[in-house]
């Protein structure tokens, strides 16, 4: 699939892919929410992008070693879905506070000027 890369490893190619990936959703993400990201929002995000690339990862792994992979441990797919959860989580939080402040009429002081 990738000869012309020279992989020496089945866990260069899924790292190669895992790598792809990140780097689509950040595509996808700059296109949907171009100009979003505060320092925080963008530290949220990377939170996201982090807990995802654990997911992919371990979706790989079953992928390249059927049932028989430890990645299908129960605390292992637990624990990697609880990171995607929070990760999302905070985000939407922060996103909800950061619509919810663009919202909020100006304030009094500068209705003085």
């Amino acid at each position: 699939m990738f000869e012309c890369c020279n992989f020496n490893s089945e866990k260069e190619i899924s790292r190669f892919r895992l790598q792809c990936k990140k780097e689509l959703i950040n595509h996808i993400f700059s296109i949907l929410y171009p100009g979003t990201c505060s320092s925080t929002l963008g530290s949220a995000t990377n939170q996201v992008y982090q807990a995802l690339a654990q997911l992919l990862k371990l979706c790989d792994d079953v992928l390249l070693h059927g049932d028989q992979s430890s990645a299908l441990d129960t605390e292992n797919v637990t624990h990697v879905i609880g990171l995607v959860e929070e990760a999302v989580k905070n985000l939407v939080a922060l996103a909800h506070e950061k619509i919810a402040n663009k919202q909020k009429p100006p304030s009094a002081t500068n209705n003085n000027r």
